[in-house]
């Protein structure tokens, strides 16, 4: 999880970083995009294709310090046109969600940003948890403040995320 793919200039970040505290390990995943295993950009033009080899990429990285998107507490995703790509990206996540089987979803904005490749349509950067305790509670919330029941996940009996709801996020474009 240490290094970066090989690009045609010399970068200065990691796929992603562990921090270890007591109880607990916090994954940083740095920007991940539609990516093939040679730094090469993948599904040009597609904005579901290219969300779904997101996420599957996210995953791999995920997986390589522990953790997986059930350990998953916030997302940031980044588009390059947000008024074209929005729906079909937040179909490809729900349908994502649903087949990883998360029943909390994690907290998520979604911004519109220039990306650092032109045949880039969306890119995410993430933030996991894994805790020692094996029944730790995530209790998510709406917009307005109010609690729902917490619920552990049912795979591992392992907490969820703080989730926004069943799209992923609070406020428009979440």
């Amino acid at each position: 999880m240490c290094e970066a793919y090989e690009y045609d200039s010399p970068v200065a970040f990691s796929r992603g970083m562990e921090v270890q505290l007591p109880g607990a390990k916090l994954i940083f995943v740095s920007g991940t995009a539609s990516v093939g295993p040679d730094g090469e950009t993948l599904h040009a033009g597609d904005p579901r294709a290219q969300a779904r080899r997101m996420y599957e990429n996210a995953r791999a990285v995920l997986r390589s310090a522990g953790a997986d998107w059930k350990d998953v507490v916030k997302a940031t995703v980044f588009l390059k046109d947000i008024a074209a790509d929005y729906v079909a990206f937040n179909e490809v996540r729900r349908e994502y969600f649903c087949q990883v089987g998360l029943e909390v979803y994690p907290a998520s904005t979604c911004v519109q940003a220039r990306l650092c490749r032109d045949d880039l349509l969306v890119e995410m950067e993430l933030v996991a948890i894994v805790t020692d305790e094996p029944q730790t509670l995530a209790t998510p919330f709406n917009r307005k403040g109010t609690h729902h029941e917490p619920r552990r996940n049912p795979s591992n009996g392992r907490g969820g995320r703080a989730g926004s709801g069943p799209d992923g996020g609070g406020n428009a474009g979440g």
